[in-house]
């Protein structure tokens, strides 16, 4: 994103510009691209908004804003547009980002990540609570003894820092 140019929807450069001259946390910032993106009309400025948080997300790795990225990639050009985000957010601890990876192995047969980082994640999102027993019951049957003990121990490790 490029303030400044002709494309760049002036509103959204002047709010931008003023603040980020306030010392802001990187959530504040998030919660004001939000707002913004909540209330705003205009498709070619919620996508402005969108791309701030690929800024704040880039700068700061920033866990909420690489997962809403990753819905909206995934609202507007599919699922595979949007798996890079979704892995950083898993990464970085969204449990909600760990929850859909491993959904969308198991239960959209959607291949866009291995089988062991998908049980992995879809365990870290049941260890926090997101992912309730039941489902973990069904991916389990579908997995052998060494698979569910090696994803449960990847699961129980911190996560590395990207």
């Amino acid at each position: 994103m490029i303030l400044g140019t002709k494309d760049f929807p002036k509103q959204l450069e002047e709010i931008i510009s003023h603040y980020e001259k306030v010392n802001w946390t990187t959530d504040q910032k998030y919660e004001f691209a939000v707002r913004f993106i909540n209330r705003e009309k205009s498709e070619e400025t919620i996508k402005q908004a969108y791309y701030y948080l690929m800024r704040l997300e880039g700068k700061y790795k920033h866990a909420p804003s690489a997962y809403l990225i990753a819905k909206w990639l995934e609202k507007n050009e599919g699922f595979e547009a949007s798996k890079s985000y979704l892995y950083t957010a898993a990464r970085l601890g969204n449990v909600n980002a760990q929850a859909d990876i491993g959904r969308s192995y198991f239960f959209n047969k959607s291949k866009a990540f291995k089988q062991r980082i998908a049980y992995e994640m879809l365990y870290r999102a049941y260890l926090a609570g997101e992912v309730s027993g039941e489902e973990i019951r069904r991916v389990e049957k579908k997995l052998n003894k060494f698979e569910i003990q090696i994803g449960r121990e990847e699961a129980a490790k911190p996560l590395p820092l990207k």
